[in-house]
């Protein structure tokens, strides 16, 4: 009864099997067909009463009677037959065969995903094996507890740098990135830096070896050296010489009498042995009385002149660590969006350093929601990227109340954030207290001008 509807489309049926399987079937349709037919009698006999009794009268026993055949289609051939079999075959074949190349790409991306495995458990265990390295350095006798905490994060803040780039310029960077991500604590109206160099590309086992490398100069030189004091100068000059290689000259003057030191320490150990053990190059380092003077030499497979079409810094705005203190309100209410619990207490603990006590943490868009839906904050720090999803609903959520936020990510690459919150700034992971501090600052500032 239901096929009476689309009987003038579908009258005729023609289902062919393409697996064992059921329900696998394609299926040709045929239109109505609608006929007219003569018969030389009505087949429905109909009897009638004449002069002789019930009995078929000569006249009427054939007379041509026409009837109209609807909800019927033309009927299947043997050739239809042959032919949808044909079309079967051709149809298993190419499903066979799309099986086939299925399973080969399932093979293929089975064995890319045990390489890429392999090669994240690579760089994770060298990672922690140089946090490790640089955690069990023993302390030499004299030395505060809180300077070698501060110097323990700067190490591996500089190595967050390095890894950031090359993940984000897909294996490398520039040095000129590097060198102006090092320097840029340092950077003030009293001390003079200069830059000069072509577009040196560094690979990634290079970059990581010169960012820390560069932490510990920019470092000694802002505790000891020429950006210890008003009128101090840095040169750092870079070159390729005559086999490829790159030269890279760090030239302090104008800062305090230097002295060759009384013993060595482990940021001396990395700048004197790093380069000739990891890369295969050549250091020379001076203490002369008018500034350090250190001259390093990176072997050609290590470098390479860009060509324009490497990465860059990413264009989200970063914010800069502060050359001065910063305070914010004691009683500020803080929304933390952070998925790792032991990040989050990290980031409390830092913040109430600051005198701020006031920080409710969720780890899902949700909880941060329902927090918000119960006390709005005053200020919202957003991890982009949690562990079932990210903080973008939570953002959205902040922008229409008028509520400000910056977001945080250990993420090189920040594609993810919409056009709509390019302006927010990024502070990059691992969290650096007075960085946070100063971002909050900024965006609170702003919204209050």
């Amino acid at each position: 009864v239901e096929a009476e509807t689309f009987a003038a489309d579908a009258a005729g049926l023609l289902a062919i099997p393409l697996s064992p399987a059921p329900r696998d079937y394609m299926f040709f349709f045929r239109r109505e067909l609608v006929q007219t037919l003569e018969w030389a009698g009505n087949p429905e006999k109909s009897y009638s009463t004449g002069p002789l009794g019930d009995r078929l009268t000569p006249r009427k026993s054939f007379a041509i009677w026409k009837e109209t055949v609807v909800r019927q289609a033309q009927p299947w051939t043997e050739e239809d037959r042959e032919i949808a079999e044909a079309v079967r075959a051709a149809i298993v074949e190419v499903v066979l065969r799309h099986n086939d190349l299925m399973t080969e790409e399932r093979a293929k991306a089975a064995v890319r995903q045990r390489m890429l495995n392999d090669e994240l458990n690579h760089r994770v265990k060298n990672i922690l094996a140089i946090i490790k390295s640089l955690v069990g350095h023993p302390v030499h006798e004299g030395r505060s507890l809180s300077d070698y905490v501060a110097s323990l994060k700067g190490r591996i803040q500089a190595l967050s740098v390095a890894h950031d780039q090359v993940i984000r310029s897909d294996g490398g960077g520039l040095l000129l990135h590097l060198v102006s991500a090092e320097l840029m604590p340092y950077r003030s109206g009293q001390t003079e830096i200069n830059l000069d160099g072509p577009a040196l590309w560094l690979d990634s086992r290079a970059y990581s070896v010169m960012a820390l490398v560069l932490h510990e100069l920019a470092t000694n030189a802002a505790k000891y050296g020429s950006l210890s004091r008003p009128g101090g100068k840095l040169d750092i000059v870079w070159r390729i010489n005559g086999d490829g290689g790159a030269d890279i000259y760090w030239t302090e003057s104008g800062g305090p009498d230097v002295t060759v030191p009384s013993r060595q320490g482990f940021g001396s150990a990395l700048i004197d042995r790093s380069i000739p053990y990891d890369l295969g190059g050549t250091r020379n380092v001076e203490f002369r009385p008018e500034g350090l003077h250190a001259h390093f030499c990176l072997p050609s497979r290590h470098v390479a002149i860009s060509d324009g079409n490497m990465a860059g810094p990413a264009a989200q705005p970063s914010v800069k660590k502060p050359s001065g203190a910063t305070t914010l309100p004691t009683d500020l209410n803080v929304l933390l969006v952070e998925d790792q619990m032991l990040i989050a207490m990290d980031v409390e603990a830092s913040l109430g350093d600051h005198g701020i006590k006031n920080v409710a943490t969720a780890s899902s868009a949700d909880m941060a929601l329902a927090a918000i839906g119960k006390q709005a904050p005053d200020i919202a720090v957003l991890d982009v990227n949690l562990g079932s999803g990210t903080s973008l609903p939570v953002a959205e959520e902040l922008h229409r109340r008028g509520i400000p936020f910056i977001f945080a990510t250990g993420y090189g690459d920040t594609a993810i954030i919409p056009e709509q919150f390019r302006s927010v700034p990024i502070v990059r992971k691992p969290y650096e207290g007075e960085v946070l501090i100063e971002a909050m600052t900024l965006k609170l500032g702003a919204i209050a001008s």
